[in-house]
């Protein structure tokens, strides 16, 4: 069993979806072979909540995880990963951190959980360097390399997340004639001033915008091509 989860994901912006850009080869081609949601809604508009709903099956104000009140999750919330390893399941997860941290709660049934550091977090958003979900894969890799089924495996990744900092490779794909005056690095910063502006944001600087975001899409669906390669080859696939 494994749940990839890659935070601030607009479905609308994945081919399988019908977005228009090459964003998603391998998510694609995997929903090709999978059962595809036609709609689905978070129930809730942070990571924290978000995840807490998707783990115990719980709703936020019964699951008690949530930022704005610094609050883990409630002492009664059994998680997924809990039932699983009571059933004699292998389980980690490699993830972001930082709202997933295990302060929060969301370790419980986990033999390693392992998260991106949220001091260590903090000083990649403010250098421009979000965390890729390339890393949480190949740690993923890693520990399937070692581990018998049953298994689960919880991967997560904020690379998508604001700030956008893709590579130069992904983002020639999409935005490669861009003449703008804005960086190909769209910090936190550069955002909230645009939107505390009250101009209207020229077409190809907003376009420029969106393809940073793009390009780093494109980068964690070959991190998800990397998996499915590797599953094939250990007849894990299907």
């Amino acid at each position: 069993l494994i749940l990839i989860s890659i935070d601030t994901l607009r479905a609308d912006h994945i081919g399988a979806y019908g977005y228009p850009l090459p964003t998603t080869p391998n998510i694609d081609a995997m929903a090709e072979d999978s059962l595809r949601m036609a709609e689905c809604v978070a129930h809730a508009p942070m990571t924290l909540a978000s995840h807490a709903s998707l783990l115990t099956s719980l709703l936020p104000q019964h699951h008690g995880a949530s930022i704005p009140r610094q609050s883990r999750l409630t002492e009664d919330a059994v998680t997924l990963a809990e039932v699983l390893a009571q059933h004699g399941y292998r389980t980690a997860s490699f993830n972001g951190g930082i709202q997933l941290d295990a302060a929060y709660g969301l370790d419980r049934g986990f033999e390693l959980y392992e998260s991106t550091k949220p001091h260590d977090a903090l000083a990649q958003a403010l250098t421009g360097q979000e965390d890729r979900l390339r890393h949480s894969v190949e740690r993923g890799i890693q520990w399937l390399d070692k581990t018998p089924q049953p298994f689960f495996l919880f991967l997560h990744s904020y690379e998508i997340h604001h700030p956008y900092t893709p590579d130069e490779e992904y983002l020639e794909l999409f935005d490669a004639d861009y003449a703008g005056s804005l960086p190909d690095h769209i910090s936190v910063e550069l955002l909230e001033s645009i939107n505390a502006d009250s101009q209207p944001l020229p077409a190809e600087d907003l376009s420029h915008i969106v393809h940073a975001y793009d390009a780093e899409l494109r980068s964690a669906d070959e991190a998800i091509g990397r998996l499915v390669a590797y599953l094939r080859e250990r007849s894990l696939y299907d």
